[in-house]
């Protein structure tokens, strides 16, 4: 999986009841299609894109986070593996 990003940023009209100015933006997950993220946010276009980079900050850390979890507890990680004893039950240890 990849990063998020942010794949738009427009200027767009306030929602119902809402007024100034608001953005539309979208934010994509580098290569899987049809995944991602879309809202809107008041403010200066300033203010948007320092929150759109927390946001993404936030997201990222916990993605990454996640996939180091799947790595550390896939198939191949020797901490799943089942423990071997050191003997056989048709083996004695005397």
């Amino acid at each position: 999986m990849g990063l998020y990003r942010v794949k738009g940023l427009t200027p767009t009209d306030p929602p119902d009841g809402g007024e100034g100015l608001w953005w539309k933006y979208e934010i994509a997950c580098g290569g899987i299609a049809n995944q991602g993220i879309s809202g809107m946010r008041k403010g200066a276009l300033d203010e948007v894109e320092e929150y759109l980079k927390k946001m993404l900050e936030s997201i990222n850390r916990r993605t990454l986070g996640h996939q180091s979890k799947k790595l550390r507890h896939s198939h191949l990680s020797p901490r799943q593996l089942p423990a071997k004893p050191f003997f056989s039950k048709k083996q004695s240890i005397l």
